[in-house]
């Protein structure tokens, strides 16, 4: 919470240093690289109204990318990487790195301090995440460049992204667009790269896609074909079960092959498809390799109950949470704890199957809040799970429907409109579908 009679946000990150990290600044100490950035864009005539993007941790919390230097002992390195370690009982996952002074800017939208080695003495500098000296030095200016060229910042006369595309960002501050593709039984051959053509022709980037559906030869050869360059597009594929069964190399060779198919060269996100018992501690681990090798950017998992995530969070081995949990949820299937569960723990939440009960709600609430709002039952489902801070998988082979679910983005819903939505999923339902999930778990 941002307190505006004490220095503002510089106070609210130079208090959060001390109590979280152990580390005395006074909000004079701190450079707002984030203010820095907004005003050169606004100054070469550009709104950057969704540069300061809302932070993991959601309420009204932002990301703001703070920067201070100050030399210090090793020692005291030691020492704060045991007080962050300790942290994590309480649910935080602040991390402490070394690297290098050129790389520093890639820090995690979560962490709050990050350190590089300042190669001509045996000290270290202080990079802090959160929270102005009057003095800009070179280091705050390098950040400030590589933050707008990796999308964190706004690009001066340019915006971050179009109103037509919401977004989230990642825990390593990377943007995740909200409206995705789903691949799920789009077949194979002609009839499949047609209907991807379509997908990226109404606008679509974010794909999701996984090896055991078979078309992810078609994504990538459509991407090839719309001459689009490779980093316009969010893909995302997933680890199938046998591959898990089989062993760490096993996983390793189904992620390599995923690329070869898909010839994109990274994955934006990898998910774990479900949780197999006794194997997806150990797959986790071959995506954090693959991720620290540049061949997978963020780590998912999919089909995680709290009791899987824990199990996984805390195993041996495990360095890197995973950004994103994949699950069922729309209003016809609405576990507001779970998602509040993932989402107070940094992990964006992907709704598969949003559209999943769609044809059976010709009549009742959602059709008649669809009709007031000059609406499709898809949009309005649609919208819900955006202003939910959702990414919402939907998937349609006609063109006509691919644009009318990227325009449930300008669908207004009244507050008691959501309250209605919120209302639909029974105590009933949501336990048929997670005996459906238990018996999907034990029967891998």
């Amino acid at each position: 919470m941002i307190d505006s009679e004490n220095d503002g946000v510089a106070g609210t990150a130079a208090r959060e240093m001390e109590e979280e990290c152990g580390i005395k600044l006074r909000p004079s100490d701190l450079t707002d690289l984030t203010e820095l950035g907004l005003s050169e864009a606004v100054e070469s005539g550009t709104i950057p109204f969704a540069a300061v993007a809302p932070s993991p941790g959601g309420c009204d919390e932002f990301i703001r990318y703070m920067y201070t230097e100050r030399i210090v002992t090793k020692a005291s390195l030691d020492k704060m990487r045991e007080r962050l370690m300790g942290l994590r009982e309480e649910g935080e996952y602040i991390t402490l790195r070394v690297v290098d002074q050129r790389e520093m800017w890639k820090v995690s939208a979560d962490n709050k301090a990050m350190w590089y080695v300042w190669k001509t003495r045996n000290y270290f500098s202080l990079y802090v995440k959160h929270s102005l000296t009057p003095v800009l030095s070179s280091s705050a200016l390098f950040l400030v460049d590589q933050l707008r060229k990796d999308g964190k910042l706004p690009p001066c006369g340019g915006l971050v992204n179009s109103p037509n595309d919401p977004i989230l960002r990642m825990r390593d501050g990377r943007v995740i667009p909200m409206l995705a593709f789903g691949l799920y039984k789009v077949p194979s051959g002609s009839e499949g790269l047609e209907i991807i053509l379509k997908a990226i022709e109404a606008g679509y980037r974010h794909f999701d896609t996984a090896s055991i559906y078979g078309n992810e030869f078609e994504l990538g050869k459509a991407i090839k074909l719309s001459g689009r360059p490779r980093e316009e597009f969010f893909i995302c594929s997933k680890v199938w079960n046998d591959a898990q069964k089989n062993g760490m190399t096993a996983v390793r060779q189904s992620v390599e092959a995923s690329l070869q198919t898909l010839g994109c060269g990274y994955l934006d996100v990898m998910y774990i498809h479900w949780p197999v018992p006794g194997h997806f501690v150990e797959t986790y681990k071959v995506l954090q390799e693959l991720r620290a090798e540049g061949l997978v950017r963020n780590i998912g998992i999919s089909n995680f109950g709290i009791a899987e995530y824990e199990e996984l969070i805390s195993a041996k081995g495990i360095t890197v949470p995973p950004a994103v949990n994949q699950i069922e949820i729309s209003p016809l299937m609405y576990r507001p704890e779970n998602i509040q569960y993932f989402q107070d723990r940094g992990l964006v939440m992907v709704a598969s199957k949003a559209l999943h009960r769609v044809s059976g709600v010709d009549e009742g609430p959602i059709s008649s809040i669809a009709a007031k709002n000059h609406a499709t039952a898809a949009q309005v489902m649609i919208r819900w799970g955006i202003l939910k801070r959702l990414v919402v998988v939907a998937k349609t082979s006609s063109p006509a429907r691919m644009a009318e679910n990227r325009a449930a983005v300008a669908v207004s819903l009244a507050e008691e409109e959501l309250k209605q939505l919120d209302s639909l999923t029974s105590a009933e339902d949501v336990l048929a579908r997670e005996e459906l999930e238990l018996q999907r778990k034990n029967g891998i």
